[in-house]
């Protein structure tokens, strides 16, 4: 799980995705990568639901949802995880006031998907997209936004 910064709208369901996940029977780890604070956020999240969890442990013999959960913190560009199947690089892009805020690059054998979240214009999200297939990225509409809040 990538998380590109720390807007509601980018990590409201980082835990209860993992948790609904776990309520249906997964048993293996999920790594969350992400800024600051997702430790934190992961620790409150289990903290939050610790009766719930603690119940279905007991009563219908699960792991520890705390085991299955590893949060990645990331705080710069650069390689944020590699294994045999795909290789994801991070860049920093700007997204004011939210800061760290990152770009991923997605790297397989037969394909390279970039995924940014909503940023403005950074030369960093351009190079890391050169040569990519794919280029995800949330866009603003400016004088709309204005508008909508306006009122």
């Amino acid at each position: 799980m990538f998380i590109t910064h720390q807007h509601s709208d980018h990590n409201l369901d980082y835990g209860n995705l993992i948790y609904q996940a776990w309520v249906s029977g997964l048993k293996t780890q999920v790594n969350a990568y992400g800024p600051p604070p997702l430790a934190q956020m992961t620790k409150s999240y289990l903290e939050l639901n610790e009766y719930d969890i603690e119940t279905r442990i007991a009563d219908e013999g699960r792991v520890p949802l705390a085991s299955l959960m590893r949060a990645n913190e990331i705080s710069e560009g650069g390689l944020a995880m590699e294994n045999e199947n795909v290789k994801v690089t991070s860049a920093l892009v700007e997204h004011p006031p939210v800061e760290p805020s990152f770009a991923f690059r997605f790297d397989a054998d037969d394909r390279s998907i970039v995924v940014s979240g909503d940023s403005n214009f950074s030369e960093s999200l351009i190079e890391l997209a050169q040569g990519a297939d794919v280029l995800v990225h949330e866009a603003l509409y400016k004088p709309g936004a204005e508008e909508l809040v306006s009122g």
